[in-house]
This record gives C-alpha cells, sequence and structure tokens, in this order.
C-alpha cells in the first residue's frame, strides 16, 4: 500500500496472523492498545519510506518473521516478549528497539541497525543464538537476569554483538556469558550482582572514528 498501515486491537483483544505480509509504504502499526496479545508466524511486515511498529498491552509473540522499516520497535507494555524461529528485525536508517516490561526472551534472532539496536526488559532476558549489528550503539539492559545461551537446545550456540559504537551489556541481577562474542569501537559489561564466564568469549574493543565525534 502507498499510505500508512495501521491494525490495531482495543481493550483485551488480540491480533494474530499466519503466513501474512503487511507492506506500508509509509509505516506500520500492528498489534493492541489494550491489554491484548501480538502473535506473528511466519510473516513479513515491511515499510519502505516509515518506521515499522509491533506492540501489545500484553504478550508480544514474533516466530519466523521479519520485521523492516526505516525504524523498527517491538514492544510489550505490561508483559513479555518472544522472539524466536529465526526471525530477523531491520533497521534501513534509524534505530532497532526491543522492549518488555517483565521478561524477554530472544532465541534464533537477528537485529541489523543502521541507527541504535536497543533490548531492555523490566524482567529477565534470555538471549539464545542472537546476532546484533549496528553501525551506531548496541545497549542490551535487563532489570532482572541476563543470560546468554543458556536456556537453547541448540548445540554450541553462539551469541554475537557488533557496533561501530559502544555495546554495553547490563543487568541488575547476574548476568551469565556463555559462547558470546563482542566486537565494537567501546566495550561495557556489567552486573549489580554476579557477573559469570562460561566457554568461549571473545571481547574485542577496536577504538571507531564514531566515539570521536
Amino acid at each position: 500500500l502507498s499510505g500508512k498501515d495501521t491494525v490495531l486491537a482495543t481493550k483485551a483483544g488480540t491480533v494474530a496472523a499466519n503466513q501474512t505480509v503487511i507492506v506500508g509504504k509509509q509505516g506500520v502499526s500492528l498489534g493492541s492498545v489494550g491489554k491484548g496479545n501480538l502473535s506473528l508466524n511466519q510473516a513479513k511486515i515491511q515499510s519502505d519510506l516509515g518506521a515499522t511498529s509491533l506492540t501489545s498491552g500484553s504478550q508480544t509473540k514474533l516466530t519466523a518473521t521479519t520485521v523492516t522499516g526505516r525504524k523498527v520497535a517491538i514492544n510489550s507494555g505490561a508483559g513479555n516478549v518472544e522472539i524466536g524461529g529465526n526471525s530477523s528485525l531491520i533497521s534501513t536508517l534509524g534505530d532497532t528497539q526491543v522492549q518488555a516490561k517483565q521478561n524477554a526472551k530472544l532465541d534464533s534472532v537477528q537485529i541489523s541497525s543502521k541507527g541504535n539496536s536497543t533490548v531492555h526488559t523490566g524482567g529477565n532476558l534470555d538471549l539464545n543464538q542472537t546476532t546484533v549489528k549496528s553501525e551506531k550503539h548496541i545497549a542490551v539492559s535487563s532489570n532482572g537476569l541476563l543470560n546468554h545461551n543458556k536456556t537453547t537446545t541448540v548445540a554450541n550456540p553462539q551469541n554475537s554483538f557488533t557496533a561501530q559504537g559502544v555495546a554495553s551489556l547490563s543487568s541488575k541481577g547476574n548476568q551469565q556469558l556463555k559462547n558470546t562474542t563482542v566486537a565494537a569501537g567501546a566495550i561495557n559489561i556489567e552486573s549489580q550482582n554476579t557477573l559469570g564466564l562460561e566457554g568461549t568469549v571473545n571481547l574485542n574493543a577496536s577504538g571507531s572514528n564514531l566515539l570521536k565525534t
């Protein structure tokens, strides 16, 4: 379509789509403005000239889904976010954001951003077999636990974070790094509780012209 697509369920309604393609040239807003859920399976959500926003008042779940826009935002206003099944989040100009009021799990997910890449949870965050690339900065933060490759059945799972600027991985609870590679201009990894390392952990802070501006 040539304009902006908006599909929003009200109250406790649920938006569910299976093998669906939604293209809004000027932008796409999809989800629930009430306490409903958003569930997408094998979907393609795309905007060439606008932002793509997927949101729910409760649970947001994406499986084997590709989301593209100049900016991309995935949000759960009161519940959890679950993204998996080789899903991709791609911003072609600005930032990519994933935010959950409670917990989030990303399992076999690729995030690519021309701007900043941000993942934040009010609860626990599990990242399994996840790749995050940003031409600016990466900020991954959890108000609870932050686990890397701890809740997956994949053999030898790998997480990768690549940024031109700063890559930050922080948690208020325990953080467990397992089979994780971080390459950025500068790296910040912190936990307000216990920080553990397991398997192969590679950290490469190389400096960047982006940090000089």
